[in-house]
């Protein structure tokens, strides 16, 4: 793993198995791998629904990986050929343009608005929300009643 990956690296893994010495034997997937060109942020665990597949491409166009662990990455989508370089090279930065850094800005708001309602964490709920902040622009989307506004047809289905 050393000769992939240095200390404080994000990477995307699933725990196999933990030893009774503390190290922990980790499986990286076709696909997974060092993240990069995205922006990291955490929720409490209990919030992230369990999906089948934790690596969702949403339908704004934007990739979000959802840890059980709480940990939650937001991306560009990557096509099959960037996907499997990034497993053994280190992922290139490149610039994003600013219509999808918005669309992840909105994206990482939504979810924060979710997390601040204690309401679950999954692409669907993620989508509702990002579907009415849409009349918002992006930094209004951090406003409490801005918030609670975005949220309240979830807070109706619960």
């Amino acid at each position: 793993m050393r000769e992939y990956f240095v200390e404080n690296d994000l990477i995307v893994a699933e725990v196999q198995k933990f030893y009774d010495d503390g190290v922990a034997f980790l499986q990286i997937r076709r696909g997974h791998g060092k993240l990069s060109n995205g922006l990291f942020l955490s929720a409490p665990p209990a919030l992230i629904q369990r999906v089948s597949s934790h690596i969702v491409r949403l339908q704004c166009g934007v990739t979000v990986v959802l840890g059980n662990n709480g940990y939650i990455w937001i991306t560009e989508p990557k096509d099959e050929e960037e996907t499997e370089a990034d497993v053994e090279d280190d992922p290139p930065q490149k610039t994003i343009n600013l219509e999808l850094r918005e669309k992840i800005g909105r994206v990482r708001n939504c979810i924060i608005a979710l997390k601040n309602n204690f309401l679950a964490i999954h692409p669907e709920s993620i989508m509702e929300v990002y579907r009415a902040s849409r009349k918002y622009e992006v930094k209004q989307l951090l406003e409490a009643l801005v918030m609670e506004d975005i949220v309240k047809s979830l807070k109706k289905k619960r």
